[in-house]
């Protein structure tokens, strides 16, 4: 089990929480023997240095207001954890809103491209791809199974890619030849 650290005790004490929070140190206080010596000694503490300072001074020797300079480090420091709250919550937001836009604009826009692309490529290259792979599986073949953690990750990476491509240039053959096949039986 986790113990509360001693900032998230002083600042219940001080009732400086949300209540989300405070439930959640109320709850683990209620089970936790040694956060719970260590929130009576802060609270003894608290009492003892309250009746002390009460004590040493009058009401009407307490200012409340803080110099000019304090208040401006105060605000600083509350406008920067306020920023900060903001863009940890709008970060992961704007990636995931990048992330959707591009794939909707290869969807849209830029399949039919790369496939054209992608098919003219594999149409060059495939030949030279199939041989030259032999070669490279005969020579490195040896070293991968011998020491598969040195290039297993990289193999695995270039065959998903590759599959990759296979796949999508068999799914957009296929639906090209079916649309072909149908346009046919129209036109006799």
């Amino acid at each position: 089990m986790q113990h509360l650290d001693e900032l998230t005790l002083m600042m219940y004490l001080d009732q400086e929480l949300t209540a989300e929070e405070t439930i959640q140190v109320e709850a683990h206080l209620a089970n936790c023997p040694q956060c719970q010596n260590q929130y009576s000694g802060m609270q003894a503490d608290q009492q003892l240095f309250v009746a002390t300072f009460s004590e040493s001074c009058s009401p009407s020797d307490l200012s409340l207001e803080l110099n000019p300079f304090t208040q401006a480090q105060v605000e600083a420091i509350a406008s920067l954890h306020k920023r900060h709250k903001r863009n940890s919550t709008w970060r992961p937001l704007s990636w995931i809103a990048v992330v959707a836009a591009g794939v909707a604009s290869y969807l849209l826009f830029l399949q039919s491209a790369w496939y054209e692309w992608l098919s003219e490529t594999w149409a060059t290259w495939q030949y030279n791809l199939l041989w030259t792979s032999a070669f490279w599986i005969k020579e490195n073949a040896g070293d991968l199974l011998l020491h598969p953690q040195n290039g297993a990750l990289q193999v695995s990476l270039l065959f998903l890619g590759l599959l990759g491509a296979l796949v999508l240039l068999h799914s957009r053959r296929t639906s090209m030849l079916h649309e072909n096949h149908q346009e046919g039986g129209r036109n006799p």
